[in-house]
């Protein structure tokens, strides 16, 4: 189920998000499931492009139904959009003898949201500012 839930939260994210180069992708290593977007590095503001990171990450925390004040699901399952998606559509089923809805809240854990800012101006599309924060948080953190 898990390359189908990828597969329906990167057609969620491109809907929302036509533009930014979008993409959801499993991190192996850091076992998460993070939704990324690049975009141009604006050299002469480097607050803005804090700024737009934050906006961006509080916007899909908003699309996720996760609350971004508390970083809380709004829903009343306790999880978010998100791993919604990767739900069994039918029956209840059970994931290695757990009820998913159970496996579903640990799965919510393991999204993380991150915006790249690249360098376009020599061509080398380098990665110069990165923000990122997970899924069921409130916090943004900020790496140059």
């Amino acid at each position: 189920m898990m390359d189908f839930g990828i597969y329906k939260l990167q057609r969620e994210v491109l809907e929302q998000m036509p533009s930014g180069y979008p993409n959801v992708a499993y991190d192996w290593d850091a076992d998460a499931i993070k939704v990324t977007r690049h975009a141009p590095f604006d050299s002469q503001s480097v607050e803005e492009n804090e700024r737009l990171c934050r906006v961006w990450i509080f916007g899909m925390r908003r699309f996720a139904f996760v609350d971004p004040e508390t970083g809380s699901p709004f829903s009343s399952t306790g999880t978010s959009r998100f791993a919604e998606l990767f739900l069994h559509a039918g029956f209840e089923t059970t994931v290695d003898g757990v009820p998913d809805t159970e496996a579903i809240k640990e799965l919510d854990k393991k999204f993380v949201l991150e915006m790249v800012f690249l360098d376009d101006e020599d061509g080398s599309f380098a990665p110069v500012l990165t923000c990122r924060g997970a899924l069921l948080s409130n916090k943004v953190a900020i790496e140059d």
